[in-house]
């Protein structure tokens, strides 16, 4: 039977089910808040190989867009980003937020010479309705093959 909370020991909960969403959470220690447990990835890719210009990545979940970014149902933590391509590559990964009608550099990474990278431990905050949109950026003269990109969200 699911209760509404878990006793952590010395007093702490622990777990929590949102009142609202009904979402199991739990208290993240690094973080200092009550996380979902359940994650979602949100997935972007390009279907080219030599790109040598920023393209705008495509979401390649189950609903396919160029034209639009992921809207985010609710309020939340991005957690982390892992990236790869085929082969080697420098490139920029520019993740951007639409609020309320503009749009906003939210964070970016790099991948230097190299053909994956995960980025983990990240407290990025989203707010409901925020739209994510993804530029990849070839560097260095470089040219990029294929990349995707997975973002890693926890409700909040």
């Amino acid at each position: 039977m699911l209760r509404d909370t878990v006793d952590a020991g010395a007093g702490g909960v622990q777990f929590r089910q949102d009142p609202t969403t009904g979402i199991l959470t739990f208290w993240d220690t690094s973080r200092l808040m009550f996380l979902g447990v359940d994650r979602e990835n949100y997935e972007y890719g390009i279907d080219h190989k030599n790109i040598r210009v920023p393209m705008w990545m495509m979401i390649t979940s189950r609903i396919k867009s160029l034209a639009n970014g992921s809207l985010i149902p609710r309020n939340s933590i991005i957690t982390c980003y892992s990236s790869n391509s085929s082969g080697l590559t420098d490139c920029e990964f520019e993740i951007y937020r639409l609020r309320l009608g503009t749009k906003t550099i939210l964070s970016s990474f790099q991948m230097l010479n190299e053909d994956s990278k995960i980025v983990d431990s990240l407290n990025i905050s989203l707010d409901a309705d925020d739209e994510l949109s993804i530029l990849c950026k070839p560097l260095n003269g470089k040219v990029v093959n294929y990349p995707s990109l997975t973002i890693e969200i926890a409700w909040r």
